[in-house]
């Protein structure tokens, strides 16, 4: 009886364990529960594919909307995934829905765009970066707590202008960046003031203007130390600053190193190697917030100040970042300071062979840069493409209108006349616009062909000897109606790009520089023949009335054409009808001065 029992009893418990709850999940398998956005964005780097399923989750249990759905996994296809592609067509979907104009979040709206810019500054495609930058901006404008984040993306527009060579106008956007969160007490303000200054010194440098980077430089790191020492007082630190009293430090060691690593490349600049020397020491004391991107960055410097030794100290992280060509100009000036390193050392075949792979990287960022340049344009191309087919679809309906309405009544008639009338003047506008961009893309395709085989673009020191070949031989000059367009025509260009060139190589506007040829001819031409009249003398060079011709002659040479050819005309002077010519000159001063009345 006891023995059957027992079985019993084993046999329960038996049951009771095989149909209980099954063991707890370990910690490294994920389980769906309720979503959290913070525990949701852990897995997006480790674990990408997890991060996707608890955004939809959240999804399914109206946890959150479609838009910060889409949003979330824009986040995780970037930065996870590493397809900055997708990520931004799915942003560009998501701006585009129809539920996006009834968004009243704007923080949602500052973050997608700032998303955005990001993501298109990844893709070297500085236009976008450009525009979603300035919408972030303009979104982020007049919200206290979106201060930082106004003042992040301006400094991001900024920082893109100086990349395209617009300095001044970069530097006014990062400066005006930089005083919106100064003197702030929040910690997002701090944190932004440190990164908009660290792009304003390294433009400055890249502008050479080192004296103001170190002005700049010692006025962060004095803003660092005071942090360091009074970072409770700010506000919103954030929860793992506040917990860890390691954070402060590490986050201010962190950025001393680069502000140290700047004031190096500044006192390089200035040729000032004690100066550099002691901010090399200032560096060597923070070894745990170093990383060998800081030293590679400082190679060129260290270069020019002949500290070779610190270089060749660095030859491990030095190999391996010499593994593979990067296409950035930063890449180029550290072969080129290699270069350098090798003549300090007397290894001329080794210099020579940095100075060659210097050139190669530096063709191919040229090459890069004039394609995205390309890209660009195609991007703008397709927003006037766009802004024509709305504005056709809106004249076709104020066509309906008009028609339907002129049986009415005759004061509605005239109005839609009116506006007819003026939007039949920006169609047209708008259609040569367009036309002038199309045949633009025409040209940009062309160009693409010919970089896919190997073509180099023509220079402006190339392009210019061209002119003035065909200037040379042709003599188009003699034409009374040529033009800078025809000349764009004979050469295969475009007037606006041989406008800029003839400025940079002449120091002349194109007219100034056309009048220079005709008068040159005009000189000689009354040299060879000294009875010519003036009347022929502008039809041999291309003036239209002979005031045109002493006005220009007496502003370029000073004289008239009397004067000058009495200052050079030889033993036969008294074979010279100088009455008629007298006579001419009179009755042009005639026209000048009913000209002038």
């Amino acid at each position: 009886m006891n023995l059957r029992f027992l079985v019993i009893i084993f046999g329960l418990v038996f049951l009771l364990g095989a149909c209980g709850p099954s063991r707890p999940a370990s910690a490294d398998e994920p389980s769906t529960e309720r979503y959290d956005e913070a525990r949701a964005m852990t897995y997006f780097l480790d674990n990408p594919e997890y991060a996707m399923i608890l955004i939809d989750s959240a999804y399914i249990d109206e946890n959150i909307s479609d838009l910060k759905r889409q949003y979330l996994k824009a986040i995780v296809m970037y930065n996870g995934f590493s397809h900055p592609d997708s990520s931004l067509l799915m942003l560009r979907h998501l701006v585009e829905s129809e539920e996006w104009e009834e968004v009243e979040d704007t923080t949602l709206l500052v973050e997608v765009y700032g998303l955005m810019a990001t993501v298109a500054g990844t893709m070297n495609r500085h236009a976008d970066v450009i525009r979603y930058a300035q919408l972030a901006s303009d979104l982020a404008h007049g919200h206290p707590d979106l201060s930082w984040s106004e003042s992040d993306q301006l400094s991001r527009v900024g920082r893109t202008m100086a990349y395209y060579g617009q300095w001044d106008e970069g530097m006014q956007y990062m400066k005006r960046a930089l005083q919106q969160v100064d003197n702030s007490r929040k910690w997002p303000d701090f944190m932004t003031y440190i990164n908009v200054g660290r792009k304003i010194a390294v433009t400055l440098l890249e502008m050479k203007r080192p004296t103001e980077a170190l002005q700049l430089l010692r006025i962060m790191i004095s803003r660092l130390n005071h942090f360091k020492e009074h970072a409770l007082e700010y506000e919103n630190l954030q929860m793992s600053m506040s917990s860890n009293p390691k954070a402060v430090d590490n986050y201010v060691n962190y950025n001393l190193v680069r502000c140290y690593s700047r004031m190096v490349r500044c006192f390089a600049a200035m040729e000032m190697p004690d100066s550099a020397s002691y901010w090399i020491r200032k560096m060597q004391t923070y070894k745990e917030s170093q990383d060998q991107l800081v030293m590679i960055s400082l190679i060129p410097s260290l270069v020019r100040l002949h500290f070779d030794d610190m270089v060749l100290g660095n030859q491990d992280a030095l190999f391996k970042a010499l593994g593979t060509d990067t296409l950035d100009m930063d890449y180029v000036r550290l072969l080129e300071a290699l270069s350098e390193l090798e003549q300090h050392r007397g290894n001329w075949r080794a210099s020579n062979s940095y100075l060659i792979r210097a050139s190669n990287v530096r063709d191919s960022v040229e090459r890069e840069n004039y394609r995205n340049q390309l890209t660009d344009q195609m991007t703008l191309y397709q927003l006037q493409d766009e802004r024509y087919n709305r504005m056709d679809v809106e004249a076709r309906n104020s066509r309906l209108v008009f028609v339907s309405t002129a049986l009415s009544l005759f004061v509605i008639l005239m109005t839609m006349i009116g506006l007819a009338l003026r939007l039949f003047k920006s169609m047209k506008t708008l259609q040569r616009v367009h036309n002038d961009t199309k045949s633009e893309l025409q040209e940009a395709k062309q160009q693409i062909e010919k970089l896919s085989q190997g073509y180099v673009p023509e220079t402006p020191e190339q392009l210019y000897g061209r002119i003035i070949q065909v200037m040379d031989t042709r003599r188009p000059y003699t034409d009374q109606n040529f033009d800078i367009a025809q000349l764009a025509s004979m050469l295969h260009t475009n007037r606006t790009y041989i406008s800029k060139v003839i400025n940079r190589m002449s120091g002349l506007n194109f007219r100034s520089w056309l009048a220079k040829y005709r008068i040159n001819l005009v000189q000689q031409y009354m040299k060879e023949y000294p009875n010519a009249g003036l009347d022929e003398i502008c039809e041999v060079s291309g003036y239209a009335s002979r005031s045109s011709l002493f006005r220009q002659f007496k502003a370029i040479t000073g004289h008239t054409p009397i004067g000058w050819m009495a200052s050079v005309e030889d033993s036969n002077e008294e074979n010279v009808d100088e009455d008629e010519i007298v006579g001419n000159e009179e009755n042009v001063e005639d026209d000048e001065s009913d000209d002038n009345a």
